[in-house]
């Protein structure tokens, strides 16, 4: 029993003696890599702050060069962006100025033109009613229908011997003209369109006259067979007679419209001090000629 016993402690005291040991190590190891632990700790606390130092640094040193480079470019860049700007605004104040002039020579080109055409025209106007101021004196009857009738209608009533009716009831012989009369004592003093209206309404007038005298003139009847002085012949009656049905309008709007003008005016003249307003036209390819009827003061209801 007894070296039993001692056998068991003795293992014990080797067990004992085996746990110091490791313990002791152990301690001596947790100690040393403590140390180890904390040396290098130090040392990579120490190097982390001298890298950060660094990095802190260079991050300066980089933050003022960029910023010395941004600087720069700026500067640079402002000096070149004024400079484009200047380009820009010079060349546009350029093609202001130019545009300008163009516009200016434009206006004065137009304005010589419509100076240049109101004259003319003016003058043409005035030539107008110098010729029929002249016929007027002279009791010239052909002469003052011609620049008063569109070319188609006076050739039909010349044909048909009507322009003599016609000058006696425009009142040719009453005309009051001065003696010393001149071209130059006639004066345009302004002048404006026609309206929709009267236009019309002359537009049916000569169309009635053009056609009416038209048919006499083709079936070769005059106006001494209309007045009942001449015998109207059998075959020009009964062509006459058909013929009617081409002038039976029962108002104005059923007349076919044969006479179109070109331009139809109203002139204000003074002649020879006085200011008379007078109606001008133009039928396409004949020249400017004053509205006989329109003068003699026909009413076209009256026609009818």
């Amino acid at each position: 029993m007894k070296k039993s016993l001692a056998a068991i402690l003795a293992v014990l005291s080797l067990v004992c003696t085996f746990t110091a040991c490791g313990n002791e190590t152990m301690e001596n190891s947790d100690s040393s890599s403590v140390s180890e632990s904390s040396e290098s700790s130090e040392s990579s606390e120490s190097s982390a702050a001298d890298t950060t130092e660094d990095e802190s640094s260079d991050e300066v040193k980089v933050e003022k060069t960029t910023k010395k480079i941004s600087d720069e470019d700026l500067e640079k860049a402002s000096k070149a962006s004024k400079a484009d700007i200047e380009k820009t605004l010079e060349k546009a104040r350029e093609n202001i100025k130019k545009q300008k002039e163009e516009a200016e020579k434009e206006f004065s080109r137009s304005n010589t033109n419509n100076n240049n055409n109101t004259d003319a025209a003016s003058e043409e106007y005035v030539d107008v009613m110098f010729e029929f101021c002249q016929a007027a004196m002279n009791a010239d009857v052909n002469r003052l229908l011609k620049c008063c009738l569109p070319d188609s209608i006076f050739e039909s009533m010349n044909a048909v011997g009507a322009l003599g009716m016609f000058g006696d009831e425009m009142g040719i012989e009453d005309m009051d003209m001065p003696a010393d009369f001149d071209r130059s004592d006639i004066k345009v003093i302004s002048v404006r369109d026609a309206d929709e209206e009267e236009i019309t309404e002359a537009k049916q007038i000569y169309s009635l006259f053009d056609i009416m005298y038209g048919m006499m003139a083709d079936v070769g009847i005059n106006y001494d067979m209309i007045m009942g002085t001449a015998d109207i012949p059998d075959g020009v009656f009964e062509a006459y007679a058909e013929r009617l049905d081409e002038i039976d309008f029962a108002s104005p709007e059923d007349v076919p419209i044969t006479v179109e003008f070109e331009d139809y005016i109203f002139v204000t003249f003074s002649l020879a001090g006085e200011e008379n307003e007078v109606a001008l036209f133009r039928v396409k390819g004949e020249n400017m000629k004053l509205d006989s009827i329109q003068a003699t003061g026909v009413d076209f209801d009256d026609i009818f």
